[in-house]
């Protein structure tokens, strides 16, 4: 049996991820951690799973000990109005929430980091590949979101 856990899960894609873990046999537990900046409460109260428990915390200081079999980041502000209003908060969640999760998953265990295609730029090829090396603006209004999406894919 296993023990996962969803930072970012009362976000649109989080909430939808709750829904389908919870139909595995072999999840025992299901931690979704939000600190409902970004995310709706609403998105994730239809659960009654005894299996299911929510925390609300920003991932990055999140109190626990527990260790996890399988841990999904997706905690970040997606939408531009929010990252560019608070670039810090932004970076924060994306690289040291990802260094604090790091730290809770079991030995052998499965981590999921949702990234984005901002982590190439403004592209001058459409779709990227992989090995696309992208054209960045490090300075650019959208440069917390995507420079800590990189970075944090670099772990």
């Amino acid at each position: 049996m296993k023990t996962v856990l969803i930072s970012g899960g009362a976000g649109f894609i989080g909430s939808h991820l709750c829904d389908r873990l919870l139909l595995r046999t072999d999840v025992q537990k299901l931690v979704v951690v939000d600190n409902l900046w970004t995310g709706l409460f609403e998105n994730i109260e239809h659960i009654k799973d005894p299996r299911f428990h929510f925390v609300k915390s920003d991932v990055e200081t999140l109190q626990t000990s527990e260790k996890f079999d399988e841990i999904y980041h997706l905690a970040s502000p997606a939408s531009p109005p929010w990252y560019m209003k608070e670039p810090k908060r932004t970076i924060s969640a994306n690289l040291l929430g990802a260094m604090r999760l790091l730290d809770l998953l079991k030995k052998g265990g499965r981590f999921g980091f949702t990234s984005s295609s901002e982590v190439y730029g403004d592209p001058l090829v459409s779709p990227q590949p992989e090995s696309y090396k992208g054209q960045v603006d490090c300075t650019g209004p959208r440069s917390s979101y995507d420079e800590s999406k990189r970075c944090t894919e670099s772990l």
